[in-house]
């Protein structure tokens, strides 16, 4: 008894105690409260060189456009800044999908508005889970890219809820939130006012009052939803219009109705800053540059600021410099510290600049004017926003997307500019400061086929940017290597400032925090490092055979994916990869890389780097096989027509069916093998819209000679430009012998700066003949043939190919009709391959010159060349005989066994006339006209 008295006097005890040091926290809670953390900006904004627009990742604009097709968009573009990435306008934004309709019924909506707005935000991701989905799933794969979403201040709708809270806002509060200029004594009353502030947004939703403290909580609500989702920035529209339209009616500065919605907005920035530092975030806050008409001294605490072109000016693709050099002088003179974007606008007219862009000019002017957006914005400090997706285009626009959005793509075929807009980005990433264009520089010769596996993955990870990491590839003749030429070469260009070696070590300590992990493979089973490649582009992950894994965890790489043991069989393995990670990567290019043999693996890796810089899927398919063709057709038929197969088939046997194969599914090849290293550097060096011109001279007519040879020095496209064209451009018999060098026009885009090296140091008499003109193809299976060749002609006119040299898998000659017409820059053409027996072995088609090339006529070396020209001379014994050659030369032939088969061929026979190419279609065309043909 006694014990239970005692114990109930301690729990007594105990609790008022309790209660005590309860009074005393909560009395002093607020003395002794942590303070927020002290959030500063990491300085990722002033890095920032490419923006763009893409509204809604998850809007399934188009229908099939995955959340993972729309990421792989923007990866493709290497974006540091989306803007309007995720919009609040008028209308609230519900949690989730599922909650949408009770969440539309709760604020008053009635049951079949309810429903279509619950189904539009199912269909559209037009909510928060959608949102905060998006930027994980966006950040997983670009963890540095900066999400840009937007508040329109220019909106607000009866049936509004607290996006934070959930609580709905009883009508009559939100009324009282409506702006009206009595309120100050101005002569306009609210449905005066509505009805001036209406006009000036374009819609007939109510005009909210800035300076209105419900409403302001009510914003605020909206942008902290967004950002407890992830996003990195919020961007104001039209904030500071109600101040701008009170000064305009008072002009007066100092009337309150001006000062204290000006102010309003002020505060307002500074609380979003603030909400920021709660989420222990720095948040990015602009805004359009409305605030510099105003004088006070608090200025707005924007981090950016936006501005944009006009209609007109898009028109007239013409930007008044005047007007725009006092604008960008009054924001550096208000806030020194912001940057500037020069943005797509949009909105209820059509005369907007997206609407001018995307109903008045074509897409070849599309193209055009965002050359000139781009060249305008980086002259003067800007940082232009590429329209990628999203933005109306104007209430009577008849070009839509797909025929049927309102919304602008840049992959529509209606407009077709994602290309050109992938290419400026791509520029705008290479751009380095003078004096910090240093590359890295690892020897690989001698090295296996780990180490290599291992360095280019890495190489083309850190050069997705910007060029860093450079590798030292084996040549065959060269000392130095030719590698080391391109380096030499650069620095002489100004192109870079200098390398400079590193090891091994020193390069997986330095890049380390550009890799996110490692992917292992098997070397058992080879086909694992086509999605080991796969992997690395999609991941950020270095390849990494299972023999060196503990010695890249000590550097602290972790494994993300580890391959062996996973596939049954190269089916098995390609099905995976065609179902997980096709939609992730770049449905431009793709990369087949041959993985038969350990050896063939060593050699082509050199171009991983290129692979995982462009996030191309990498596949090992043979066409002569019938379960491999169909995988293959699975994977093309999920491309972009007119995108790229990058690599060359084994055996080489499969080359012609393989680029049939591709050409089916209207897509181009870009063929490389062995000797082309370092094209994740190479692409970013130069200037692809860079043209060109050759020196045609013709010294040779038809009394000069009655065989007339031509020899066309050929191979793989970014072989032959890595090479040195195999070695031969340094011969010192270059120049002695008339040479026609094979070029593929698409070579500009992989490497502009060798390409002008090649122009620059061509000899006299001799010419580039273009390779197909924009891509290798199979002309009968390409059913785009047209269009294809019309972006070729643009192509060959870049480059002053007046002669252009194709091949097809059948010999039909009503293709030479399409080519004729469509290559108008042209003026002759060479055809492979003509029957033996075919004679004469030229026509006029369309008034132009075509000369088949003998399918005998393909050449290896010296003794080759004499042997197969004086078989078809001896065969052919008709005057004058016009004979192009194919000089094979990826097996190293030497310009001297050429001189000596051509010297000998001229002591056997009379009337051997070496020239180029131009010289003899133009024969040909004087021949054919003395004849009446």
């Amino acid at each position: 008894m006694r014990v239970g008295y005692k114990l109930k006097i301690a729990v007594v005890a105990t609790i008022i105690v309790a209660i005590y040091l309860s009074f005393i926290l909560y009395l002093y809670w607020p003395l002794h409260e942590e303070p927020l953390p002290n959030v500063i900006d990491t300085g990722r904004l002033k890095e920032v060189k490419v923006a763009i627009l893409y509204t809604n990742l998850n809007d399934r604009i188009p229908e099939n456009r995955s959340l993972e097709d729309a990421i792989s968009i923007v990866m493709e573009t290497n974006a540091d800044f989306i803007w309007y990435a995720f919009a609040h306008a008028a209308l609230p934004i519900p949690e989730s999908a599922e909650s949408a309709y009770s969440q539309y019924v709760r604020a008053g909506f009635d049951k079949d508005t309810a429903s279509k707005l619950a189904l539009g935000a199912a269909q559209r991701g037009f909510h928060y889970k959608s949102l905060r989905e998006q930027i994980e799933k966006l950040k997983e794969r670009m963890p540095n890219v900066i999400y840009c979403a937007a508040i329109h201040m220019q909106f607000l709708y009866p049936k509004v809820w607290n996006e934070i809270t959930l609580e709905v806002i009883p009508s009559e509060n939100v009324s009282q939130m409506v702006l009206d200029f009595s309120k100050w004594g101005l002569p306009y009353d609210r449905d005066e006012t509505q009805e001036m502030m209406q006009k000036l947004s374009g819609y007939n939703f109510y005009y909210p009052d800035v300076t209105n403290e419900d409403y302001r909580r009510l914003v605020l609500s909206w942008i902290e939803k967004m950002i407890s989702c992830g996003v990195d920035a919020i961007w104001l529209d039209m904030p500071f219009a109600q101040a701008r339209v009170a000064y305009q009616l008072t002009k007066n500065f100092n009337h309150p109705a001006v000062k204290e919605a000006y102010m309003a907005v002020c505060d307002l920035i500074d609380e979003i800053h603030e909400i920021g530092r709660e989420y222990g975030r720095y948040i990015y806050v602009g805004t359009w540059p409305g605030f510099i008409v105003f004088p006070y001294d608090k200025v707005p605490d924007v981090d950016f600021v936006t501005c944009r072109p006009t209609g007109s000016e898009v028109a007239e693709m013409n930007f008044d410099d005047k007007f725009w050099s006092r604008v960008l002088d009054r924001i550096h003179e208000k806030v020194p510290d912001a940057i500037i974007f020069w943005t797509p606008d949009w909105g209820p007219w059509n005369d907007t600049m997206l609407a001018v862009f995307s109903q008045v000019l074509s897409p070849e002017q599309q193209r055009e004017f965002l050359e000139t957006f781009d060249s305008y914005a980086r002259e003067r400090g800007m940082i232009p926003v590429y329209p990628v997706h999203g933005g109306d285009m104007g209430p009577d626009a008849v070009r839509l997307s797909y025929g049927k959005y309102k919304k602008y793509d840049a992959l529509a075929p209606e407009f077709q500019t994602f290309d050109k807009i992938k290419d400026l980005c791509r520029r705008a990433k290479s751009k380095v400061p003078e004096g910090e264009r240093i590359l890295d520089v690892i020897d690989l010769r001698g090295q296996g086929v780990p180490i290599r596996l291992l360095i280019t993955s890495l190489q083309g990870i850190v050069n997705r940017g910007e060029p860093r990491l450079y590798i030292i590839w084996e040549s065959i003749r060269s000392n130095p290597t030719i590698s080391e030429f391109w380096l030499y070469y650069y620095t002489e260009k100004g192109w870079i400032d200098g390398f400079k070696p590193i090891t091994i070590d020193e390069a997986l300590e330095k890049y380390r925090f550009f890799v996110k992990g490692m992917v292992v493979y098997d070397p058992e089973k080879l086909y694992t490092i086509n999605i080991a490649v796969t992997l690395a582009g999609i991941y950020d992950l270095v390849i990494v055979h299972p023999g060196i894994v503990d010695y890249l965890k000590e550097k602290g790489f972790e494994v993300k994916y580890d391959l062996r043991g996973k596939f049954h069989d190269g089916i098995e393995a390609f099905q995976w990869q065609l179902e997980n990670l096709l939609n992730l990567c770049n449905k431009s290019s793709i990369f087949l890389y041959p993985t038969d043999t350990e050896y063939i693996v060593g050699c082509r890796c050199c171009l991983i780097d290129l692979a995982i810089s462009y996030r191309m899927a990498c596949i090992n398919f043979k066409v002569s096989h019938e379960t491999d063709r169909e995988l293959f057709h699975e994977y093309l038929s999920r491309m972009n027509e007119f995108g790229l197969v990058i690599g060359y088939p084994y055996p080489a046997t499969l080359e012609v069916p393989t680029v049939s194969f591709v050409s089916s599914h209207n897509m181009m090849c870009l063929l490389a093998s062995f000797y082309a290293p370092n094209f994740s550097v190479h692409c970013k060096i130069g200037d692809p819209k860079k043209s060109f011109d050759i020196a045609y001279t013709r010294t040779i007519s038809l009394e000069n000679g009655s065989i007339f040879i031509a020899l066309g020095m050929s191979d793989l496209a970014l072989n032959s430009m890595q090479s040195l064209y195999y070695e031969l451009w340094n011969n010192p018999l270059r120049g002695h012998i008339p040479l026609n060098w094979w070029l593929d026009p698409l070579v500009m885009y992989f490497c502009p700066g060798i390409v002008e090296y090649y122009y620059e140091t061509l000899a006299p008499g001799d010419i580039f003949f273009g390779a197909f003109s924009y891509g290798r193809i199979a002309p009968s299976k390409f059913s785009k043939l047209e269009e294809y060749l019309l972006q070729g002609d643009k192509m060959i006119k870049q480059l002053d190919l007046k002669v252009v040299a194709f091949s097809d898998c059948v010999f039909d000659q009503s293709i030479f009709q399409w080519f004729a017409k469509n290559l108008s820059y042209a003026i002759g053409f060479f055809y492979g391959y003509a029957p033996n027996d075919t004679y004469p072995n030229y026509w006029i088609v369309n008034g132009k010159p075509f000369v088949a090339i003998y399918r005998s006529l393909t050449c290896l070396h010296g003794a080759d060349l004499y042997t197969k020209l004086s078989t078809l001379i001896e065969h052919v014994k008709d005057r004058p005989l016009f004979v192009p050659v194919y000089v094979l030369i990826a097996d190293f032939i030497e310009l001297q066994e050429i001189a000596t088969a051509i010297n000998a061929l001229k002591q056997e026979y009379d009337g051997i006339v070496l020239c180029n190419l131009y010289e003899m279609a133009m024969l040909v065309m004087e021949y054919m006209q003395s004849q009446g043909g």
